[in-house]
C-alpha cells in the first residue's frame, strides 16, 4: 500500500498558504485603519492617491503641483463604460513650496520659471509612484499642453495642439467589456507597502497587460474635438488623474453640468465608483 505522505504535504501545504493569505488581510485591515481614505459618495480629487508635492485646495476640485512632477488622481474609477470629465488650467500659484531637512520654504514665481509651469491631464491606473507624471507607463494616457501630444508609456504620439491657462480640457474614456480577471493584490504580502501607499502593484512590476478590446482615449481643447488616440487601451480601474510641474495648477469638473457636453453616450465621471481596493 501507498504512503499517501504527499496528500498530507499538499492539505498542508494549503493549509500554509490559506493562513498567510488570511494574514496578509489581516496585516492590510489594520494598516487602513491609520489612513485617511476617500469615503465621498461621488467623485474628488483624492486626498491619498497623490504625490505629498500636490496640494488639494478644499473645494476637493483643484489641485496645484509644487516642484517637480507630481500625480494626482480622482477618488473613483471605472473599468467599463464611457466616461468624460472636463479640466480647466488656471493661472498657477505665485509661489512655490519645497519641502526640506528644514521645513518648507517659500519662494516667488517669477520670470522664466512662470514659463515652465506644465500640466499633463488624462486617466490613469493606480498601478504608478504618485511622484511620477501620468503616461508614464502602459497604464496612463495624458495630453501635454507642451505640444499638444498624448503620452503613454513615456513616449509621446502627435495628437491635439498646446494648451494653456484658461483653456478647457475634456477627456474621454471609452471601455469595453473586460474579458480577463484582475488578481486582488490584498492577497500578496509583498504588496502590502504599495497598498498602504495606494497603489495596486509593485510599480517596477505592473501586471501583466490585457488588451480591453475596442476601447479607447480622447480628447477636446475648448470643444475641439481631436478623435480618438490611437492608442491600445490595457484592462484596469482608470481613474481621471493629471499631472503637475512648477506651479501649475487645474481644476476638475466631473459633471453633470460642462462647459463644452460629452455625446449623449458618454456619462460624466461623476457617475464613477469607489475602488474595491482602497
Amino acid at each position: 500500500m501507498w504512503n499517501d505522505s504527499s496528500g498530507n504535504a499538499s492539505k498542508a501545504k494549503f493549509k500554509r498558504a490559506s493562513c498567510q493569505e488570511n494574514e496578509t488581510f489581516y496585516l492590510y485591515q489594520q494598516s487602513q485603519k491609520k489612513l485617511v481614505f476617500d469615503r465621498n459618495e461621488e467623485p474628488l480629487l483624492s486626498l491619498r492617491y497623490k504625490d505629498r508635492n500636490i496640494r488639494v485646495l478644499d473645494d476637493r476640485l483643484t489641485a496645484v503641483g509644487y516642484k517637480g512632477w507630481a500625480s494626482v488622481f480622482s477618488s473613483h474609477c471605472a473599468r467599463k463604460g464611457k466616461w468624460y470629465y472636463e479640466v480647466r488650467i488656471l493661472d498657477g500659484c505665485d509661489t512655490i513650496n519645497f519641502i526640506g531637512s528644514d521645513g518648507e520654504i517659500t519662494i516667488p514665481v517669477q520670470g522664466h520659471v512662470r514659463q515652465v509651469r506644465h500640466t499633463l491631464v488624462g486617466f490613469a491606473c493606480r498601478y504608478q509612484k504618485f511622484q511620477v507624471p501620468i503616461g508614464y507607463n502602459n497604464f496612463g494616457y495624458a495630453l501635454s499642453d507642451v505640444d499638444g501630444t498624448v503620452v503613454n508609456d513615456g513616449s509621446k504620439s502627435p495628437y491635439a495642439k498646446p494648451f494653456g491657462p484658461g483653456d478647457v480640457i475634456g477627456c474621454y474614456l471609452s471601455l469595453g467589456e473586460p474579458s480577463g480577471v484582475i488578481q486582488d493584490p490584498r492577497k500578496d504580502l509583498k504588496l502590502l507597502e504599495h497598498l498602504q501607499a495606494g497603489i495596486l502593484c509593485d510599480p517596477r512590476d505592473p501586471p501583466a497587460m490585457e488588451l480591453n478590446a475596442g476601447s479607447y482615449v480622447g480628447f477636446s481643447i475648448n470643444g475641439e474635438k481631436f478623435g480618438e488616440c490611437g492608442l491600445k487601451v490595457w484592462d484596469g480601474y482608470y481613474h481621471p488623474a493629471a499631472a503637475l510641474y512648477m506651479g501649475a495648477t487645474v481644476k476638475f469638473n466631473f459633471g453633470p453640468d460642462f462647459d463644452f457636453p460629452p455625446p449623449d453616450d458618454f456619462s460624466p465621471c461623476r457617475k464613477m465608483m469607489l475602488p474595491e481596493v482602497l
